[in-house]
């Protein structure tokens, strides 16, 4: 056996002594990164960011209790750690508790939705989740816009605070289309030809126009309006690759579209969002499903 690996047998083993093996290592993965990671003397810092890990094995280290008093190195971890973290199903409550009072309000919000504080759904969740989407995910005016394009569910659009009736575009000259070159992602071209739909006044036919805005969204930063977005958008690379995005919203869009593979569902079925997970379920369970009907 590795020297390494009988020497962190031993529960009096210096925090020196844990650190120089660490410093040999560099690794959350393997046997000798998981003894450290139970050493009842592994320091704070090392225990918090192997925890990042395997928060399960972590939760067997006899002194669990007393390091949740020494946390800091876990909420203070930057906020896309702390996303990737969330996606996990298998975070000891004790440790969901504490990503409830960080400061990053995203982070904060995904570890209130997290299935090991409210276990799974209740009967007529969707109604509770369309409540989630309009009271606490950040608007913003492209909801304008997507209800411009009949992108807006009028489910949700009921739900909001102040609900979105936009006054219809003035008319718009015609504008020369950007050729499409070989060399670009089709979703690429797309989401190029809703930022000139929006921004330059880009006239194109219906159907290509809410596509085009659709994918734009999607392909963004936020939060309402890019979930809107995937839940609809008909293109799988974007949706794909939403399935392993860090945000719980992201996610969610992807398992609402019914343009997702169902191949690409059961990786979302365990999720560590609760929503995420009852959607991909409900779709696994009955294809023709929709959220927003």
């Amino acid at each position: 056996m590795d020297e390494r690996l009988i020497a962190l047998k031993d529960p009096t083993l210096l925090v020196v002594r844990i650190e120089e093996i660490w410093q040999g290592i560099q690794t959350p993965d393997g046997p000798i990164a998981g003894a450290i990671l139970v050493h009842p003397s592994c320091p704070p810092v090392l225990f918090w960011h192997l925890f990042l890990h395997h928060p399960t094995l972590a939760a067997s280290n006899p002194s669990f209790p007393l390091l949740l008093l020494e946390s800091e190195s876990l909420t203070h971890q930057n906020a896309w750690n702390l996303h990737h973290l969330l996606r996990r199903s298998d975070i000891p409550v004790s440790a969901l508790e504490l990503l409830t009072h960080v400061e990053a309000r995203k982070v904060a919000q995904e570890a209130r939705h997290h299935r090991g504080l409210a276990g799974d759904v209740a009967p007529g969740w969707e109604t509770e989740l369309l409540q989630v989407l309009a009271s606490e995910l950040h608007r913003d005016r492209r909801l304008v816009w997507l209800a411009r394009v009949g992108a807006l569910p009028e489910t949700l659009n009921a739900a909001l605070p102040y609900p979105i009736r936009p006054t219809p575009l003035p008319s718009r000259s015609s504008r020369d289309v950007p050729l499409y070159e070989d060399w670009e992602p089709r979703w690429q071209y797309n989401a190029r030809l809703g930022q000139l739909v929006m921004e330059k006044g880009l006239a194109l036919p219906e159907r290509d126009q809410r596509h085009a805005v659709l994918t734009f969204f999607a392909s963004s930063d936020g939060e309402l309006a890019p979930l809107l977005a995937l839940a609809q958008v008909p293109a799988r690379r974007l949706l794909t690759n939403a399935t392993v995005a860090p945000v719980w919203y992201k996610r969610l869009g992807a398992a609402l579209n019914h343009h997702l593979p169902t191949s690409a569902l059961p990786r979302l079925t365990d999720d560590g969002n609760r929503w995420v997970r009852a959607v991909a379920q409900k779709r696994l369970a009955d294809p023709k499903w929709r959220l927003f009907s």
